[in-house]
């Protein structure tokens, strides 16, 4: 689940009242995303224990526009819906394949459009969207499978056209973990269409819940572990423990062969699947980039927080997912497609 839901401003959060002061020592990186958590708490609160039903998740919600781009494309491949970005290169030579978070249950094309504009221009790749099916209509592996099927079509069609392709992939939260578990995937079945970057921004590998609701962020900081814990079950259910068994059990394999990938985990000092982002980064031998002030979900909340725009930045300007010979670009544009 990310944080791409922004709490409506509060009157009892306004900068000079109590809870707007109270914002600035909460540990958070800035004032605004303080006050954002307790907007947070405060909706919560109204809710009780009621978990949200996920279809509440998906509802239509305003977001501040991405940068423009020359190419914004729907099309379909592997017959999984997918939207195409480009800042230029509109051949498939370098690609980033992304799946959106939203906790397996939410999240869409739409939701995740900014951050994929800018995923373009950083990156100076081609960057495939997919529209994966949502839990619970269509639980574990589909959203899986079709990840993983889109790898495949776009290695089919390099391959009929004789291009050289070179394919990261990668996600933010549940996403991340679809980029993961793809990956795996794909290297048991066919070694060579394993990605040559992952990119798992706040990855969720503890299937079962546990790690998060055992967290000292568990609730409380935009992302609940119960209401995550619930959506767990809906997109996993009794396939939890051995999804995450074999996780583990395949991450050394997909480092330890003749081309590893690249890999950058990304993590929140205050978001409850802190400590499984580092248990990945040790298992994928890799130091994790690590933002102690941020909650899950910061690179959904730029418009927000100074600090998670910043970090935001500096997730999506990776050197090691950036296509070869593509210098860094700082051009940020209002969206006009």
């Amino acid at each position: 689940m990310t944080a791409s839901h922004i709490p409506p401003a509060h009157p009892e959060c306004r900068a000079g009242s109590a809870v707007g002061l109270a914002a600035r020592h909460i540990g958070c990186a800035d004032e605004e995303l303080g006050q954002w958590v307790l907007r947070s708490r405060l909706e919560q609160a109204a809710l009780g224990s009621r978990i949200p039903d996920p279809l509440e998740l998906r509802g239509p919600r305003p977001r501040p526009p991405g940068p423009g781009l020359p190419w914004v494309k729907n099309t379909v491949l592997g017959n999984v819906a997918c939207r195409e970005y480009s800042a230029g290169q509109l051949q498939r030579t370098h690609v980033l394949v992304f799946a959106h978070g939203g906790a397996f249950v939410a999240g869409s094309l739409q939701s995740h459009d900014r951050l994929c504009r800018e995923l373009a221009i950083s990156t100076g790749r081609m960057v495939v969207a997919v529209n994966y099916r949502l839990a619970p209509e269509f639980p574990a592996p589909a959203a899986v499978e079709d990840v993983a099927a889109v790898m495949r079509a776009l290695h089919r069609e390099a391959a009929a056209d004789g291009i050289s392709l070179d394919v990261a992939l990668g996600g933010d939260s549940a996403g991340a973990t679809l980029a993961l578990l793809a990956a795996l995937r794909l290297h048991q079945a066919a070694p060579e269409l394993v990605p040559s970057a992952l990119w798992l921004i706040c990855p969720n590998v503890d299937l079962t819940g546990r790690m998060a609701r055992e967290s000292d962020c568990a609730e409380g900081w935009g992302l609940s572990a119960a209401a995550m814990s619930h959506c767990l079950r809906l997109w996993a259910g009794a396939e939890a423990v051995s999804l995450t068994d074999s996780c583990a059990e395949l991450l050394g394999a997909l480092c330890g062969g003749e081309h590893p990938p690249r890999v950058l985990v990304a993590t929140a000092g205050l978001d409850p699947l802190e400590a499984e982002g580092h248990r990945l980064a040790a298992a994928l031998g890799v130091t994790p980039l690590h933002f102690p002030g941020l909650v899950h979900g910061f690179v959904q909340l730029g418009d927000v927080s100074p600090a998670c725009a910043t970090a935001t930045r500096e997730v999506v300007a990776w050197d090691g997912l950036r296509a070869r010979g593509y210098p860094i670009s700082s051009v940020m544009r209002p969206s006009t497609k």
